[in-house]
């Protein structure tokens, strides 16, 4: 997938949306960061800051738990603390996460709080290491599995506030592929990071 594709899978994915709100189908748009590292490299620390955008669709399954699908663009990698290497992976992403709403009373007012659980499919656009330059995207899978967990606060009508936390399922990494920054033992590469990111309903 390119970006050219992303954008129109992404706003077919809006359109759907707009077009079934009457059928208690909502959406909208993401904007937020990731920091991560990758777990097996030769250093360690969530250094690496990379950008997070796209839109949901969310489909109330029950009265206690929805189905929120996303279509993200998101970097990843990791970074050495003397900027020896930074390795930065963008990829086309796409949750698939089961959210439990909780309302919260705050008195005049009520809030939503949702938790959310589940795997991430992820497919790779490139790979380089943002020092030397050098281009990784041969030595890693094309597509990877990760799950997140994390949680989101609505600030208003509106807007959410979401935290998750993510990690690969299995290594990135090309079976027979032995990158100099592999940690000598280290069974593969794993990607490890925390999001922060606003969503806006339409």
């Amino acid at each position: 997938m390119t970006i050219h594709s992303f954008m129109i899978s992404l706003c077919c994915l809006l359109g759907v949306a707009g077009s079934l709100m009457s059928q208690n189908l909502s959406g909208g748009l993401i904007l937020g960061f990731n920091t991560s590292q990758v777990d097996g490299d030769a250093d360690g620390g969530f250094r690496q800051i990379g950008p997070v955008l796209g839109g949901f669709v969310n489909y109330p399954l029950t009265q206690k738990m929805d189905l929120q699908t996303e279509l993200i663009f998101e970097q990843l990698g990791s970074v050495s603390k003397g900027r020896f290497f930074a390795i930065r992976t963008s990829h086309i992403s796409v949750p698939i996460l089961a959210t439990f709403p909780l309302d919260i009373d705050l008195g005049d007012e009520k809030r939503r709080l949702a938790f959310q659980a589940g795997p991430v499919i992820g497919i790779l656009l490139g790979a380089k290491d943002g020092v030397s330059g050098t281009d990784f995207s041969t030595v890693y899978r094309q597509t990877d599995l990760r799950v997140q967990a994390g949680a989101g606060y609505h600030v208003s009508n509106r807007w959410e506030l979401v935290l998750r936390y993510g990690y690969s399922v299995y290594s990135f990494l090309k079976g027979g592929a032995n990158p100099t920054y592999l940690r000598p033992g280290a069974p593969g590469l794993y990607h490890h990071y925390v999001q922060f990111s606003f969503r806006y309903g339409l």
